[in-house]
């Protein structure tokens, strides 16, 4: 049978590498644990109002571990604009744990688990300022920018490029397609286009985490307000225009550098 499903650890986990490595999982929000343990191990640690996603913490005090035969069912945004809704609250719940990375309760692994998270909320926008900055090179000093442009996308798509690897190196005959109820891209067309997705929506998502992050710590350092606000998967669903117009204006940042992109090789052509 043919597996549906992407290359988000969060809704497929099979394996997970600090598990493999270190003996020790990382807990992503879904999982059985001990009340009397938990409450034992956790009281006092975490200061009230101040810690939006809980759930990577309390695994680095409590340890867990990855157990690959239990099924649990969670919603899934069904749209680019929910997802990239609750990519931000958890963007804003990583910066809000940085805090973390000083105390002397975390070992170094914890820590590193931490980190990770936010350096992957940065991937995206260091993409378009190398992207920016080659162009710039180009502009000005008239540099073969190709191979370096590509170098970057690739670091962007890199898990659909091991997805589609993975799809034609390890095919196996006699697969059968999945029967499914409503109408799915998946296999290798669904890797493509994900690939694809990710690409063109680079500017909005550099956009969003840029926000996110700028916003946490704004409310960390400053205002100290509001820290604790999210909207529920749900209310994104219902709340999410799907119109035309409302399309455009969430994705503002990919209109204003696909004009901008557009004028740049206008002049080009022209000169």
């Amino acid at each position: 049978m043919q597996e549906i499903g992407g290359v988000d650890s969060y809704t497929n986990a099979i394996s997970d590498i600090y598990q493999d490595n270190f003996g020790e999982g990382i807990y992503t929000g879904k999982g059985i644990y001990n009340l009397e343990v938990f409450y034992n191990v956790m009281k006092n640690k975490i200061p009230e109002n101040t810690v939006l996603s809980h759930d990577l913490l309390e695994g680095c005090y409590l340890r867990c571990g990855l157990s690959s035969d239990i099924m649990l069912l969670d919603g899934y945004p069904s749209g680019y604009k929910s997802y990239i809704t609750r990519a931000a609250r958890w963007i804003r719940g990583d910066w809000q744990i940085i805090t973390w990375l000083k105390s002397k309760d975390l070992n170094t692994l914890s820590k590193y688990k931490i980190l990770d998270n936010l350096r992957r909320s940065t991937v995206e926008i260091f993409a378009i300022l190398n992207l920016i900055f080659l162009i710039i090179l180009k502009i000005f000093l008239n540099t073969k920018i190709a191979p370096y442009v590509t170098i970057t996308l690739i670091s962007i798509v890199i898990s659909a490029v091991l997805d589609i690897l993975n799809h034609i190196i390890f095919r196996k005959e006699n697969i059968k397609t999945q029967k499914k109820f409503t109408n799915k891209i998946d296999g290798l067309f669904a890797s493509i286009y994900r690939g694809l997705i990710s690409i063109v929506t680079l500017p909005n998502k550099a956009y969003i985490s840029l926000a996110s992050i700028v916003k946490t710590i704004y409310r960390m350092k400053i205002s100290r307000k509001h820290l604790l606000e999210w909207t529920t998967a749900e209310e994104a669903e219902r709340t999410n225009k799907k119109d035309l117009k409302s399309s455009y204006i969430s994705m503002l940042p990919n209109v204003i550098i696909g004009v901008i992109r557009n004028s740049f090789m206008y002049n080009h052509k022209t000169r």
